[in-house]
């Protein structure tokens, strides 16, 4: 449980920070210097975003998470499993109040959805790291995270104009599935309106 809990909090920084940001770059090398003991997703992950122009990569980032114009791949959950695609919908309340229950918050500074899927990722690990009730994070993934992160990462992957950021769909969509198995969750069927 260690390694998921490492590998979402790694992944949850790359969707929820700039993966030119200081955190990101530092979790970038120390990948990089354990380069041969990683799976071959995020070894070609690494490959790509330390070839990148800063520059692409952040525009990219603005792009894909920031919300400048009609953005092509919703980082929220909401956005997809409520059927007028609004920010902060009944799906946001259910999983906010998932959170409040078991005691998790994620004070990020910002009044922002909590629903975002970096926030989200981050959200597993640390119910990984206090050692919780394995039914608590496999509520999380599979009622308030795998009912749409699945089509998330394929919008991202399609409309990500940097191959880094394709990589990181990629990566991700596997790294989830991985995580499905790992934790033999079953997702209910959901209507998906984005």
């Amino acid at each position: 449980m260690k390694d998921i809990s490492l590998s979402a909090r790694i992944i949850g920084s790359f969707f929820y920070s700039p993966l030119t940001n200081e955190n990101n770059k530092a979790a970038i090398e120390a990948l990089f210097n354990d380069y041969i003991n990683l799976d071959e997703p995020f070894q070609s992950f690494i490959t790509e975003v330390r070839g990148a122009s800063k520059d692409a990569l952040d525009q990219d980032f603005c792009l894909l998470f920031e919300g400048a114009g009609i953005m092509p791949a919703p980082p929220w959950g909401s956005v997809y499993l409520n059927r007028d695609n609004i920010l902060f919908g009944e799906s946001t309340a259910n999983y906010y109040q998932f959170l409040q229950e078991n005691s998790l918050e994620l004070d990020t500074g910002m009044q922002e959805p909590v629903d975002q899927f970096g926030l989200m990722l981050l959200a597993i690990s640390q119910l990984l790291e206090v050692n919780t009730d394995e039914s608590i994070v496999k509520t999380l993934i599979g009622i308030h995270l795998f009912p749409w992160c699945f089509r998330y990462l394929e919008l991202l992957e399609q409309h990500a104009e940097t191959k880094t950021y394709k990589q990181l769909a990629r990566l991700t969509y596997a790294w989830c599935s991985d995580i499905k198995d790992t934790f033999a969750i079953e997702t209910e069927p959901n209507t998906l309106y984005y």
